[in-house]
């Protein structure tokens, strides 16, 4: 499971090979969301790496940068 403020949301990480998880450090995941019957959801992880040396701050403007210019281009 990764928690990011309030939001969690489980990780299957079945697939992934070469990837050693810690508690307390940052990881980046691609795969596919599945929602449950009950309406859980979980990320089926196709790939996985550890980004503790990213600086989220800088990350997130340029999500928002990124969000913002696919809605001026559609």
């Amino acid at each position: 499971m990764v928690v990011d403020g309030s939001a969690k949301l489980k990780i299957n990480t079945e697939h992934l090979r070469n990837l050693s998880l810690r508690i307390g450090s940052f990881y980046q995941f691609i795969g596919e969301l599945l929602i449950q019957p009950d309406n859980e959801a979980i990320l089926q992880a196709r790939v996985g790496r550890n980004v503790d040396g990213i600086n989220l701050d800088l990350y997130c403007q340029s999500l928002q940068l990124l969000r913002q210019f696919q809605a001026d281009h559609q």
